[in-house]
């Protein structure tokens, strides 16, 4: 069984860190700003006398957040993106979404966002893999086969 199944797997790729930088929903990066906002306003309580040091332990703290980010997001989210002959399969954070790819529309040709049954979905996946997607996407809505 597990044979037939893999016949079936066109592409398969875990999240690499730049891809979830590049491409994380603007939910990761809202918590990224409100992480960071917290930090600094404990910043400038700690460091109000000494603004050289704030002004370094600011930005360190920049450079940790957005640094450290997708370590994190990788870490906790492990995302994993499986392009099939029939559909996309994501799987997130011990969750697998499957999504028909006939129900896949891109937002636009510069976003990693994709809608299908109503819902926006992110994916945080290589070019390679968006192209590959789009592909197969396009030829599951005019009907062709690979």
């Amino acid at each position: 069984m597990e044979k037939n199944k893999n016949k079936n797997i066109i592409l398969t790729e875990e999240a690499g860190y730049r891809d979830i930088y590049l491409r994380r929903p603007f939910v990761l990066k809202l918590v990224e700003s409100a992480v960071y906002i917290v930090v600094m306003l404990g910043l400038l309580q700690l460091f109000r006398s000494d603004r050289t040091t704030g002004i370094v332990a600011a930005t360190a703290a920049a450079l940790a957040i957005v640094g450290f980010a997708p370590a994190i997001y990788k870490a906790v989210l492990h995302p994993v993106y499986q392009i099939t002959r029939t559909e996309l399969v994501i799987r997130m954070f011990n969750k697998e979404i499957r999504l028909p790819l006939q129900d896949l529309e891109r937002k636009n040709m510069w976003s990693s966002v994709y809608t299908a049954q109503g819902k926006k979905h992110t994916i945080m996946a290589s070019r390679r893999f968006m192209n590959e997607l789009d592909e197969q996407i396009a030829k599951r809505q005019k009907g062709g086969r690979r």
